[in-house]
């Protein structure tokens, strides 16, 4: 059976865990398969622990994009969660600009979706 992944619903640091473990899944992998050095996979956790603790879900996903251009593993692990990500913060937001829209809140909406750039 295959899992369903969510992002929204889980706080920061389970987030973090799961990709943490999943990033470590593709590091020992990839270092079985030659793929990739000892001392790069030690840099690659060490620039990973840098990111652990971020402020909120989107500083964290920025940092892993950033991961992801120099490490095949970082990217294997941002593009299983990333999009699930975004298209979650994209459904919810569209949600609340929805309620301010329905409840008469069309400034509040605009700008909203303007601070957001949901579509882009």
């Amino acid at each position: 059976m295959i899992q369903k992944i969510t992002v929204l619903n889980k706080d920061t640091k389970q987030l973090v865990r799961e990709i943490e473990r999943d990033l470590l899944f593709h590091i020992i992998l990839n270092m079985r398969h030659l793929r990739i050095s000892q001392k790069s996979a030690q840099n690659l956790a060490q620039e990973f622990l840098k990111i652990v603790k971020p402020e909120n879900k989107v500083e964290f996903f920025k940092n892993l994009k950033n991961l992801s251009q120099k490490y095949l593993e970082a990217q294997e692990v941002y593009l299983k969660y990333a999009p699930v990500y975004y298209e979650e913060r994209k459904q919810y937001m569209l949600r609340v600009i929805y309620d301010y829209v329905k409840t008469g809140n069309i400034n509040k909406a605009l700008i909203l979706a303007k601070e957001e750039n949901i579509y882009g």
